[in-house]
């Protein structure tokens, strides 16, 4: 039975100690009034100096083709002076000289280009080359554009007068936005702070939390409290409140040193700091709105904190904990929604979405309501089950174990954490940025860089046997073909999982296109599109994730533990919250697999077949399987479920 003045005792005990450490109050203090605050002004100078560079930007057009005294380039010149037409390179063709970088943009015209607009019955033609995979060339074609439209009327009007005809009077077209419209500083600001509150919040806990559980573990002053009458959930209560008392702190003088800020800068009446619609009500209703907030990140600390040994090996496990909390925003972020929506229902993220929308000045009060009801029954459901998870022998058992003697247990947890941190960090910098340079050959470095390599470097410096870890046993022939068989299904079964999930979080038509455009670009063959964005994926990955993660945590997790959670990672290791039910699906079969057969190469096989499957749907524009396809797919994963119930009999033999 809870005791409130127990609660009270050990609670003014432990903000004592706190406020005794100045690094604790320093970071509570600095992180919420001068870094949050530095953030919001950098990012906005950042942004705004951003826009303004890409307003004065000249771009670089070269015209090919007959224009006649340059006719068309100073047409579209006094249209916008802000394109800058270059002369085309002798000898170079319109793509090639995109291609090479020479100029932004191209445009070509015929020869008869000019006489054609003195025909009625003519057409002129335009043709528009520019990359887009560079910002400068869709910035370009945009302006481009935006001239080629305005010369096109202009010269219907010109074609409508030398035909005796009156050009007919334009509409007056006036244009009303419904609701309250919010600057684009205070756009840009509704995607920043709750960034940044989130992070102010993950920072302030980071310290307090360790130090009041894995901290007072090292001192040795836990005995000490667990030796008192006081009871253990009561303990754990009592410092959860101090953790959650100094985040809340942190974000009222995070709120507090904001509106100080904008209304120092309410006199501006540049775009910068123009915070038109964020009132001290608005502030207001956003402290409400992260209390349940603080809470659920205060239980999932301190829960973290209290099972780490140490205080470093803590502040290693915040690094990938830091990610997690902060995935939800990419979502949010994205989309354009309601707040009553399926949105509403994420954790974490419908806070941050719902501080969105009082930022710009929606004021959807059910919506807010059900937000906060839906989070504060989060925020008592983490902190019950943080404090039930407890026991007086998981305070005291904290225990230093060598790191030698820890591996020879099988206990490689902080190992993992480290080679899936490194993964992300080389896909998420380094793959992005070579995809950006070449979606082709960027996918085959950053499968090799940022997948493959961290595994065997893993593997290499654990001095671990790279056949027994990796799972590298050849399994018997009637798994490789049952693979093969069931990838189709497996394929199947995948896009019905997004298909569920499309209907709370919809798949935007432009990400498939895109990425269409990225593995079957003009010109590139579709078996060169299936090596490499399918089955090197389906090696390197299951190398990864079913090769180092599952041989390291084999030994830790039960079985099935250790599927799910392979499976769950392998799903969030995508950064696709599109994609992430179907991924992780894919993952638990794929881990069930290699953990069963105890080989890597069904699941690879598997994996590279499901890849190419969908590759080679989406390419032949496959939006409904035929009669013929479905009886194919039925009659494999039939022939398929044999070959593997043929292997188990025989196992069991």
């Amino acid at each position: 039975m809870t005791r409130f003045s127990d609660i009270r005792t050990v609670f003014r005990k432990e903000i004592i100690e706190v406020a005794r450490d100045y690094k604790n109050l320093l970071v509570m203090a600095f992180v919420p009034i001068v870094f949050l605050q530095v953030l919001i002004a950098g990012t906005q100078v950042v942004v705004d100096r951003s826009i303004t560079h890409i307003e004065r930007q000249k771009f670089s057009v070269a015209i090919f083709g007959e224009d006649s005294d340059n006719k068309l380039r100073d047409s579209l010149s006094a249209i916008d002076p802000s394109i800058k037409f270059v002369p085309p390179a002798a000898g170079c063709d319109p793509d090639a000289s995109v291609r090479k970088g020479n100029i932004d943009l191209a445009i070509q015209i015929g020869p008869d280009f000019w006489p054609s607009l003195r025909q009625m019955n003519a057409t002129p033609a335009v043709q528009v080359i520019y990359d887009a995979q560079h910002s400068n060339a869709i910035f370009a074609f945009a302006r481009v554009s935006k001239a080629l439209a305005s010369l096109q009327g202009k010269l219907r009007n010109e074609r409508i007068k030398e035909c005796g005809l009156e050009i007919p009077p334009q509409p007056h077209l006036q244009f009303h936005e419904d609701g309250q419209t919010a600057s684009t500083s205070t756009y840009n600001m509704s995607r920043i702070l709750p960034l940044m509150l989130l992070l102010v919040i993950v920072i302030t806990l980071l310290s307090p939390s360790i130090d009041l559980f894995t901290g007072e573990n090292e001192r040795g002053t836990m005995p000490l409290l667990m030796v008192s009458p006081v009871e253990t959930r009561d303990v754990v209560l009592a410092k959860l409140s101090v953790v959650c008392l100094l985040g809340q702190t942190a974000v009222s003088l995070g709120l507090l040193s904001f509106y100080v800020m904008i209304s120092m800068l309410s006199h501006r009446k540049d775009r910068i700091f123009s915070f038109a619609g964020v009132s001290s009500e608005s502030l207001l209703l956003l402290f409400v709105l992260t209390i349940p907030l603080v809470i659920i990140l205060s239980s999932l600390s301190v829960l973290l904190a209290s099972k780490c040994k140490s205080f470093q090996q803590a502040q290693g496990y915040y690094l990938p904990f830091m990610m997690v909390v902060m995935a939800p925003l990419a979502v949010i972020n994205i989309h354009d929604t309601k707040l009553v929506s399926a949105l509403s229902l994420m954790p974490i993220g419908n806070i941050c979405f719902a501080m969105r929308e009082v930022i710009v000045g929606t004021k959807d009060w059910f919506g807010l309501l059900l937000i906060f009801l839906v989070s504060s029954f989060y925020a008592f459901v983490a902190g019950k089950l943080t404090v039930n998870s407890f026991s007086r022998l998981d305070l005291l058992d904290r225990s230093s174990m060598p790191r030698e003697a820890r591996r020879r247990t099988g206990d490689y947890l902080p190992e993992v954490v480290v080679l899936l941190s490194v993964s992300f960090l080389l896909m998420f910098y380094a793959g992005q940025s070579l995809q950006a340079w070449d979606a082709l050959w960027g996918t085959v470095a950053s499968q090799l860089i940022g997948v493959l390599g961290p595994a065997l470097l893993a593997m290499s410096f654990l001095r671990l046997p790279f056949k027994e870890t990796l799972s590298l046993k050849l399994p018997s022939w009637r798994l490789l073909v049952a693979a093969v068989f069931l990838s189709p299904a497996m394929a199947l079964l995948s896009l019905v999982v997004s298909q569920l999930q499309s209907l709370i979080l919809p798949v935007p038509e432009s990400l498939s296109k895109t990425f269409l455009e990225m593995v079957m670009p003009a010109g590139r063959s579709l078996p060169v599109a299936l090596l490499v964005f399918g089955v090197l994926p389906g090696i390197c990955e299951e190398l990864l994730f079913r090769g180092a993660v599952l041989g390291l945590l084999r030994r830790k997790l039960q079985f099935g533990v250790l599927i799910v959670t392979v499976g769950v990672v392998f799903g969030a290791f995508h950064l696709s919250t599109y994609r992430f039910l179907s991924t992780a699906c894919l993952g638990i079969v794929l881990t069930a697999l290699v953990a069963w057969s105890g080989s890597i190469y069904p699941a690879m096989i598997l994996h590279a077949c499901h890849n190419s499957f969908l590759i080679w749907a989406q390419v032949a524009g496959l939006k409904e399987p035929s009669l013929a396809l479905g009886v194919a797919i039925v009659t494999s994963t039939v022939a398929g479920l044999m070959l593997i119930g043929f292997e188990i009999r025989r196992a069991k033999i």
